[in-house]
């Protein structure tokens, strides 16, 4: 299995579309993906909706593609699939407090940053849950994602056959005619240069009878509108139903093996025609695999980083109980 794979493409993410935003926002991205890395794999745009229409394809054209000479040719068409979607709107606040933290700060625009990231981290690790289980994880404020987005028939799915402790593998082709994050509203998540100075309010734990305790602040917000949009549903192959029983004598298995993603990759080249760029999953799956390729003289396979030189993207975002989304 080579490590590399023969296609690298180039296309704007979401650092370089939050780079040219207004705002101090980019800083603040810059450092808190690292730990959802898995967001900037994405083509990201920016758009000045804050709703998605776009055009699935479900089939490519079909009529001849040769012809003799004064012969013609027929026009023909890509099958599409007319969607509309809503953009979620993220909004995180960030508060520091003035006088007993920020005054004391030598360096107050370091200091600010540092205590957004945390801030950013989060919202990055909600869109990466968005991303694959959409408005399945919550129902009234995410955007629709990839389990809405894609098909599940078998030409799309293979069934691990678990029943609980469930998770997923993706096997996606990431370019920007496949799929993409879309930013809304002419900009990406940016927060505003300007930090306000006002007065909050905490909840009293001590003595709720009380009211809520004041303390003067430093504020600011994380904000932006964002949406997944799948260009062509024929992109992506989605192993379901991982579990964690392990095949022993009459006992049926349903954890990631290398049979299931011979499986997987025969779908996506050999029925339709694409190779992943990319492959999705939590450590868990991925250490299932490795020891699946156990052998008497290879007992201890090493760490996976590529399948048949598609490189794997491991995400703490991807869940563990998938069975518990509603």
């Amino acid at each position: 299995m080579a490590d590399e794979h023969p296609n690298k493409l180039e296309f704007p993410t979401i650092l370089d579309v939050s780079a040219s935003d207004k705002g101090s926002g980019h800083d603040v991205i810059v450092e808190a993906i690292y730990s959802n890395a898995e967001v900037n794999l994405f083509p990201a745009v920016v758009e000045d909706d804050t709703s998605l229409e776009v055009s699935v394809m479900t089939d490519l054209p079909g009529g001849e593609t040769f012809r003799r000479p004064n012969e013609g040719v027929l026009p023909t068409k890509t099958t599409l699939t007319a969607k509309k979607f809503d953009m979620s709107l993220v909004d995180r606040r960030v508060e520091v407090d003035r006088d007993g933290i920020y005054a004391r700060t030598k360096d107050k625009p370091r200091f600010l940053v540092n205590q957004s990231v945390p801030q950013a981290s989060k919202a990055l690790s909600d869109i990466s849950k968005q991303i694959i289980y959409g408005k399945l994880g919550d129902m009234n404020k995410g955007f629709p994602g990839l389990i809405a987005q894609a098909s599940v028939d078998e030409g799309h799915a293979i069934d691990a056959g678990g029943t609980t402790d469930l998770t997923s593998v993706w096997l996606l082709d990431i370019r920007p005619s496949s799929l993409e994050l879309v930013f809304g509203s002419n900009q990406s998540l940016t927060m505003n240069d300007d930090w306000k100075e006002e007065t909050v309010y905490l909840h009293n734990d001590k003595k709720p009878s009380e009211g809520p305790r004041r303390m003067l602040a430093m504020t600011n917000r994380l904000f932006g509108w964002v949406g997944l949009r799948l260009w062509n549903i024929n992109r992506v192959v989605h192993i379901r139903r991982i579990g964690t029983t392990v095949k022993a004598n009459n006992v049926a298995g349903n954890t990631l093996t290398s049979d299931l993603m011979v499986d997987a990759m025969n779908l996506c080249t050999d029925e339709l025609g694409f190779t992943p760029t990319h492959i999705l999953g939590n450590g868990r799956s991925f250490e299932q695999l490795r020891k699946s390729l156990a052998t008497p003289e290879v007992p201890n396979p090493a760490r996976l980083t590529a399948w048949d030189g598609v490189p794997i993207v491991r995400s703490i975002n991807i869940l563990k109980n998938e069975e518990t989304i509603k």
